[in-house]
């Protein structure tokens, strides 16, 4: 789902976590599920997605999952953190 325009993913948050101190940034896209769920996912980390019955728990769960992938991440070092992205919409003929 993108807008028109303006150049914002609808759905798209950005959840803040403090990690060591540190206040991340990082953008969560929000969708529905084929059960009736939301889901959750971080596009700038491989595999990081949960769900939630309600969009704060899906927030919520995302954020768990954020910091679970980066503590693994730590551990693993088997993938980085992009240390830039940009977030932009994509037209095309439907």
């Amino acid at each position: 789902m993108v807008s028109g325009a303006s150049g914002v993913l609808r759905g798209l948050k950005f959840l803040a976590l403090r990690i060591r101190s540190k206040v991340m940034k990082l953008p969560v896209i929000l969708r529905p599920g084929e059960d009736g769920w939301i889901v959750a996912e971080c596009p700038v980390i491989p595999g990081c997605i949960s769900q939630g019955q309600t969009r704060q728990e899906a927030l919520d769960n995302i954020r768990e999952a954020i910091e679970l992938c980066l503590e693994t991440r730590e551990e693993e070092a088997s993938w980085t953190l992009p240390q830039r992205y940009e977030v932009v919409d994509v037209e095309f003929a439907a």
